[in-house]
């Protein structure tokens, strides 16, 4: 990751500027720099070429942080422990009849949502089994949802110009207390954290890796989002209206 939290302030710093304030290999505890996800403390890669700028990295046998997966979706695959098939109608039928606000929401999330995304998003949730999770609430949906998939510029809508309105590659988790979406239940000691980071994608990389982290930005979770008033473009309603209707069905 190119920022991590300084050692004294907890604020971000950069490679050059750790170096500036620190040299290049702290040995001390207290001047080494932390994950902002998972709190561990990280090593630095100092810039190997003129034109390299540095990341630091977590260390070899550091435990788990959802950044350093090299693939998006770290939850996907590990479905509901206890499903629960009525949670699941009820969800839905909620889901139904307030998607235009989780559209919006994860719109907000990733920054230049397309319908296709939003669509791939809830394919992935279907075959994730999302809804059968028996504690699951509605305003936590656009959170999960995040975290399915990767969200990369070349899939975002496009601006009048043609050029894509999402800028960076956005990818999302929970922090690391989170290592399948069961745990999002689970009694901590601090409020649960949602984390968003954009990513630079360098030239010939299908994926960015985790020394393309740009930064992060962590936040809790809130259901503010389902009190607002919310207009979507009649094409938009329409495609997903559509969709939802073949594919998200309750019994």
């Amino acid at each position: 990751m190119r920022k991590a939290c300084h050692p004294d302030t907890n604020k971000r710093i950069t490679v050059p500027e750790y170096i500036r304030d620190f040299g290049n290999d702290a040995v001390e505890t207290h001047e080494q720099v932390t994950c902002p996800v998972c709190k561990q403390r990280l090593n630095i890669v100092a810039p190997s070429t003129v034109d390299s700028v540095g990341h630091f990295a977590h260390r070899r046998n550091s435990g788990y942080c959802p950044t350093k997966n090299k693939a998006a979706a770290p939850y996907v695959g590990l479905h509901p422990h206890h499903p629960d098939p009525e949670a699941a109608n009820r969800i839905k039928t909620i889901f139904l009849q307030n998607w235009q606000k989780h559209f919006k929401m994860l719109d907000w999330l990733v920054k230049g949502l397309a319908v296709d995304e939003f669509i791939s998003v809830l394919r992935a949730a279907n075959e994730e089994r999302i809804w059968e999770y028996a504690q699951l609430r509605e305003f936590q949906l656009p959170y999960i949802f995040a975290t399915l998939m990767d969200f990369p510029p070349s899939h975002s809508y496009r601006e009048k110009d043609g050029s894509p309105a999402r800028k960076n590659w956005f990818r999302c988790w929970f922090d690391a207390t989170v290592q399948r979406y069961d745990d999002l239940w689970i009694h901590r000691q601090e409020p649960l954290m949602f984390w968003r980071a954009w990513y630079e994608l360098p030239e010939g990389k299908k994926k960015p890796r985790s020394e393309d982290l740009l930064d992060s930005y962590g936040m809790e979770l809130n259901s503010d989002f389902l009190n607002r008033d919310v207009t979507l473009f009649p094409f938009i309603e329409n495609k997903i209206t559509r969709w939802l209707e073949r594919n998200v069905q309750v019994s």
